[in-house]
């Protein structure tokens, strides 16, 4: 298998930190997305999740599964057409930090002696 393993080594929590936050799951794909999101290559992380046993419905079991964190591609360099009004209202709020919905949206992609791509 070809990449790169990351094993954190985090100090002994202290009365004024809690180094333990940057083990847990959510913590580390909000710092991977955050950092790390448009970056070219896949960024994998084991997660784990919750299924229903095969042979049982009820019957729940935790499942650690490969999962890509990061979208290697930023939604300005993507085609305007295989985006919904949805993924704009998304990346909105990510990146905002909010809940509200933007007001309106014009996605860019202009050519000539420069090219630029821009959401607005």
């Amino acid at each position: 298998e070809v990449g790169t393993e990351i094993i954190l080594k985090i100090k002994e929590n202290t009365e004024d930190e809690n180094f333990d936050e940057y083990l847990e799951e959510y913590r580390l794909k909000n710092i991977v997305k955050k950092y790390s999101d448009f970056i070219r290559y896949p960024i994998k992380m084991d997660v784990t999740t919750q299924k229903p046993k095969e042979d049982d419905e009820e019957d729940i079991a935790e499942v650690i599964e490969e999962q890509t964190i990061n979208s290697m591609v930023p939604i300005w360099r993507k085609n305007k057409n295989e985006l919904t009004t949805e993924d704009y209202e998304n990346f909105y709020q990510e990146k905002r930090y909010g809940f509200d919905k933007p007001l309106k949206h014009v996605h860019l992609s202009v050519d000539g002696m420069l090219r630029y791509n821009a959401i607005l």
